[in-house]
């Protein structure tokens, strides 16, 4: 319990400690099975923050204690296939981990761990993903969120872990629309639970990623940030680089070009590509020729067909602009291809989007308008409002050429429009930081603020428009970090230092 605790509180170093107490005791007093899953928890734990020969070390140990106590058919069996399936899955080898996570469903179901179900579960809908066979995966992972919300799954540190995998699936694959629900799932989750600490780095970079994508940038910005702490303190360097990634890709929506070509830099020299972000922001800075070679160094240097999807988009327009309508042709066709392996909305839109920017660039209006009405549509239903906003703009242009001035005019106003309620939504420059902000985060201060101030929960809830268990958890946040046991203990801190 206390390393759970640890764990939910965002303290990884002590849940690693305790789970080794515990494995310690429960070795000692020869109870195998109960050393066996704290030593898998241990190895799990550490698996999350990079340290893998630790892990492995420690998974190993709980393989051992089980065979030497003769245990051979037990719940604490298939939690370590777990692990052996996510190997498979890292090396490519799909249908391998799809059986592997079978088996551990089989346990686990004929053991009555529920938990161990999910798990398994989820990991062959990702699997299925990977096999081209979207239809069942997304039924097993649907299956899988019923399971797990409303309430969570019994381990807290497997439901942060099951729907930040679900989400990087879904987002893969341009199922934007479970990528989105699942994230709601978990914040709503994580709502009541006031002391809860985020889980992870790399799930603040999916919520960024689904954020952006909706539209909400400044937001998109802040979880970015928030996952380089966590990544800093969890001594995580991939989620680090992932990042400085999710910053860029947040600033350049912003138009802060100078801010974002930094975060993008930052990415690649911790070792993440800032692909497709950097080739987009070239183009922005009207440097054709060096957008171009990075589209096409980062196409050369991967076959996997869904970091291709993810690629092209950017690609298609890089190619339009700088080599002309055959190369940018090509790419369109890869990622209508694509597409047709994964049949998504996502996938679908972008593939009608770079479709049609291909037409109209290659005099076919007709077609361009089609495929880019199509694209439009698709867009709008993942609640892509950029991406739609963007489709509709090459929509105009088809418009003049055919004729049709009015509705030309019409579809120009109206993304127009679009783009610049979604640039005004939110501030164009960085919050500004106090010269001493006590470890509070820019929301965490504004509720400071408004207790400060004399409001309820309640009142600070309708006032920022949260839900009033959200601002539970920021207040008992701010405590935590004051070092202080009461709201007028906060607020006086509050006067002191200059934060109300």
């Amino acid at each position: 319990m206390l390393a759970e605790a640890a764990f939910l509180s965002g303290d990884a170093t002590g849940c690693v400690q305790a789970y080794q107490r515990a494995f310690a005791a429960s070795a000692a007093s020869g109870a195998s099975r109960a050393a066996a899953r704290s030593a898998v928890w241990i190895g799990l734990t550490l698996a999350t923050k990079g340290a893998q020969a630790a892990a492995g070390g420690w998974l190993g140990r709980a393989a051992r204690v089980l065979d030497d106590s003769g245990e051979s058919d037990c719940a604490e069996r298939g939690l370590l296939l777990m692990p052996a399936a996510r190997a498979h899955f890292a090396a490519r080898r799909y249908g391998d981990a799809l059986e592997v996570a079978r088996t551990a469903e089989e346990i686990g179901r004929r053991h009555g761990e529920v938990d161990l179900v999910a798990f398994a579960q989820h990991s062959q809908g990702r699997a299925l993903l990977r096999l081209e066979r979207l239809d069942e995966a997304l039924a097993v992972l649907d299956q899988v969120f019923v399971g797990v919300f409303p309430a969570g799954l019994q381990s807290g540190m497997l439901t942060g872990l099951v729907a930040c995998s679900v989400v990087d699936g879904c987002q893969q694959v341009g199922a934007y629309d479970r990528a989105s629900e699942w994230t709601a799932a978990l914040s709503a989750w994580c709502d009541e639970q006031p002391e809860l600490v985020q889980f992870s780095a790399e799930c603040l970079v999916h919520r960024a990623e689904v954020l952006l994508r909706h539209g909400y940038w400044h937001g998109s910005l802040v979880e970015a940030r928030g996952a380089a702490r966590c990544a800093e303190r969890d001594g995580v360097a991939a989620m680090a680089a992932a990042s400085a990634y999710g910053r860029g890709e947040a600033l350049r929506m912003l138009g802060r070009i100078e801010d974002a070509e930094r975060a993008y830099l930052d990415a690649q020299q911790r070792g993440h590509d800032p692909m497709p972000g950097l080739a987009r922001l070239r183009l922005q800075q009207q440097r054709g020729p060096a957008a171009l070679s990075a589209v096409r160094r980062a196409l050369a240097m991967t076959d996997d067909p869904l970091h291709r999807a993810r690629l092209l988009p950017a690609a298609v327009d890089v190619l339009i602009a700088t080599d002309g309508s055959a190369a940018a042709a090509d790419a369109a066709a890869e990622l209508t291809e694509l597409a047709s392996r994964w049949p998504t909305t996502g996938l679908r839109a972008a593939a009608l989007h770079a479709t049609g920017a291909v037409a109209l660039a290659g005099g076919s209006a007709a077609a361009a308008a089609s495929a880019l009405r199509d694209a439009w549509d698709c867009w709008t239903a993942q609640q892509a409002p950029y991406e739609a906003a963007q489709a509709r703009l090459l929509l105009a242009r088809a418009c003049t050429v055919l004729g049709d001035d009015e509705a030309a005019a019409a579809h120009g106003e109206a993304a127009r429009r679009a783009v610049a309620a979604l640039r005004n939504a939110v501030p164009s420059a960085p919050e500004p930081e106090p010269a001493r902000s006590f470890g509070l985060s820019a929301r965490e201060r504004q509720v400071l603020g408004l207790v400060a101030a004399g409001l309820t929960n309640r009142a600070v809830a309708e006032r920022l428009v949260l839900s009033e268990r959200t601002v539970d958890r920021h207040v008992s946040n701010i405590l935590g970090k004051l070092g202080v046991p009461t709201r007028t203990a906060a607020t006086a801190f509050a006067f002191q230092q200059g934060l109300a």
